[in-house]
């Protein structure tokens, strides 16, 4: 769950964040629209290609007017650790070839 820290903070207005991600395995919109004083889940998908323990950070940036990012804004992330199993093989070819002799 995101939370609208401008709205927390009782500036009444809703907000739009620009997401990134370090993660490659990760997707998101790229924009996140947060009511004023309002909580909402960002949807996150995971795909990995291969297994393993990989960190990274979600980190949202808020959005000026003309869709650029606000420096002076308020950002803030989250540390993100995914823990993906080895994915099971699709299905299995057989390979031939001539040895170089």
């Amino acid at each position: 769950m995101v939370g609208n820290f401008a709205g927390m903070a009782g500036l009444l207005k809703g907000s739009s964040y620009s997401v990134k991600t370090d993660l490659r395995c990760i997707t998101g919109p790229p924009i996140f629209d947060i009511p004023a004083e309002g909580t909402v889940a960002y949807p996150l998908s995971v795909m990995c290609a291969v297994g393993g323990n990989f960190y990274g950070t979600l980190t949202f940036t808020k959005m000026r007017a003309d869709g650029s990012d606000d420096p002076d804004g308020e950002n803030f992330w989250y540390t993100v650790e995914v823990k993906a199993d080895t994915p099971k093989p699709e299905r299995q070819i057989s390979v031939r070839t001539q040895v170089h002799r």
